[in-house]
């Protein structure tokens, strides 16, 4: 599938991801994540699509959900000290192969991710 970042969206609107087709304005497919317990999913407030990649986390969970553009689920990745996640911000590194993720929610830290696959620092925001 050629995909492309212009023709297609994901969003949630509840505790479903859904792939949307812009041009025609249909739903392609639900993405389905791992359940933190048995119909306890989490309410997903904030989708990055970048580098062949889409993250998504959302309010109730400390964990940044990684699927593939073909919506399958690649892993799970849990932030620590954070009860959610309300931002997520991917930026292009010139001399880097992978992006720079940086992850705020519902705590005094923003982790930051130099690969999509784990979590290499969290900076404290904490006054001292």
């Amino acid at each position: 599938m050629n995909f492309s970042c212009l023709e297609f969206q994901v969003c949630g609107g509840g505790v479903q991801l859904a792939a949307w087709h812009i041009p025609s304005g249909s739903m392609i497919n639900v993405m389905g994540a791992p359940t933190e317990s048995a119909g306890n999913a989490p309410l997903f407030m904030d989708v990055k699509m970048a580098e062949g990649q889409i993250l998504a986390g959302g309010f109730g969970s400390n964990k940044l959900q990684r699927f593939d553009y073909t919506h399958q689920h690649i892993s799970t990745i849990e932030l620590p000290k954070s009860i959610g996640v309300n931002c997520i911000l991917t930026l292009k590194r010139p001399l880097e192969p992978t992006p720079l993720s940086l992850i705020s929610g519902e705590s005094r830290f923003i982790h930051v991710l130099t690969d999509f696959g784990f979590i290499s620092s969290s900076i404290d925001l904490s006054c001292k």
